[in-house]
C-alpha cells in the first residue's frame, strides 16, 4: 500500500518570501504613486512575516490563519435562552451538506444513512478506510472546513472516508451519538463487509473522545 508522503510548505515558504522582495523592489524602483506604494509593501510585509512564521513553526500560513481565527471567534454563553433556544432548535434539524461542497468534493451517503457521508479516493479495495468523527463540543455540526480536510486526507492517503454526523446536544444526549456512531460503524462491517483491520478511527476534539468510546 502506497500513500502520498507529506510534503513540507518550507520550499513554498521561501518562494513567497522572494516573491514578496522582488514586489517590494519593483514598487521603489517604478514610479507608481506613494499610496499603491505603501499598499504593497504592507501587504508583501505580512507575506514575509507570515511565512518565517509559517518555517519557524513548521505551520502552513493557512493553519496558522485558522488557529487564530477560532481563538478570536466570540463564544456563545449556552446559559442565555435565546441561545440555548436557537441551538435547540438547529440540533433538531436534519444536516444538510452544502449542495456545492457535496459537488465538488463529489460526497456521498453511505447507502441509505442520508446522516452519514462518503469521500472516496480509494485506488484499491486493499487501500484504508477511515471513520472520522467530527468535533464541535457536542454541540456544532461539521463546517465546511471539515470536508475540505476531509478529501485532502482521502487523496493522500487513497483512502476512503466515513463521516457520520451524529445527533448533537441538546436536543439529543451523549447515549443517542455513541449508539449513532456505533451502528454506523457496525454497518461497515456487517452490510459492506468491511475488514476491521482496514478501518482506522480518527477525530478531532469531541469527536476523538467519542471515537475513543468505541473501543
Amino acid at each position: 500500500m502506497k500513500y502520498t508522503t507529506y510534503k513540507s510548505q518550507t520550499g513554498k515558504d521561501i518562494l513567497y518570501i522572494l516573491i514578496s522582495i522582488a514586489v517590494i523592489l519593483c514598487a521603489a524602483l517604478s514610479g507608481i504613486p506613494a499610496t499603491l506604494k505603501v499598499i504593497l509593501y504592507i501587504l508583501a510585509g505580512i507575506a514575509i512575516v507570515m511565512s518565517v512564521w509559517s518555517i519557524c513553526s513548521k505551520r502552513s500560513i493557512t493553519a496558522i490563519i485558522l488557529f487564530y481565527v477560532f481563538r478570536l471567534m466570540p463564544i456563545k454563553d449556552r446559559r442565555d435562552p435565546k441561545v440555548f433556544e436557537a441551538y435547540m432548535k438547529s440540533s433538531s434539524e436534519e444536516y444538510k451538506l452544502n449542495e456545492k461542497t457535496a459537488k465538488k468534493y463529489n460526497i456521498k451517503n453511505l447507502d441509505n444513512y442520508t446522516d452519514t457521508y462518503v469521500i472516496d479516493h480509494q485506488q484499491s479495495p486493499d487501500d484504508l478506510v477511515i471513520f472520522y468523527i467530527h468535533g464541535g463540543g457536542y454541540w456544532v455540526r461539521p463546517y465546511g472546513i471539515h470536508f475540505t480536510m476531509f478529501n485532502k486526507l482521502a487523496e493522500m492517503l487513497h483512502a476512503k472516508i466515513i463521516i457520520p454526523v451524529y445527533p448533537l446536544a441538546p436536543a439529543h444526549n451523549a447515549v443517542e451519538a455513541n449508539e449513532m456512531v456505533y451502528e454506523r460503524y457496525m454497518h461497515l462491517l456487517n452490510v459492506n463487509k468491511v475488514d476491521p483491520k482496514k478501518i482506522i478511527f480518527m477525530g478531532d476534539s469531541a469527536g476523538g473522545g467519542l471515537a475513543m468510546s468505541l473501543m
